[in-house]
């Protein structure tokens, strides 16, 4: 197999990614939800906090002092965050969940990966 091989290779993934896209905004409008029928609701986390463990919101900014930077080639790594990382992550989706509207600027439409793909992430809005 040679470059151009791969290179066309490379191409008709994008392709397909970016049809993916296009099909899976497609078939949810704005103010809709998304549900995924292989994920199911019975599995949230009712007793998150059973053992009364308080925690405090801190926003990114009062413990992160560097400038955010912004990836246009997502990567899985780029989805891990650890403990306190996670609740910055599930803020964020939060609001998202609240204001899809902002998910459309955050994440364009011609923006993914051709080895990772898009990120899916499942979300249930009680």
């Amino acid at each position: 197999m040679s470059l151009y091989d791969l290179k066309d290779i490379d191409d008709v993934n994008l392709e397909k990614g970016k049809e993916f896209v296009r099909s899976f905004i497609s078939t949810c409008g704005e103010n809709e939800i998304f549900f995924d029928k292989k994920f199911e609701i019975s599995t949230r986390v009712d007793n998150w906090d059973k053992d009364k463990i308080l925690f405090t919101y801190s926003q990114i900014k009062e413990f992160y002092k560097n400038e955010l930077a912004i990836s246009t080639d997502p990567k899985p790594v780029h989805a891990q965050q650890g403990h306190l990382g996670d609740f910055c992550l599930f803020g964020v989706l939060m609001t998202l969940a609240k204001r899809p509207k902002l998910l459309k600027q955050i994440i364009p439409e011609s923006c993914c990966s051709v080895k990772h793909g898009i990120f899916h992430v499942r979300r249930v809005q009680t």
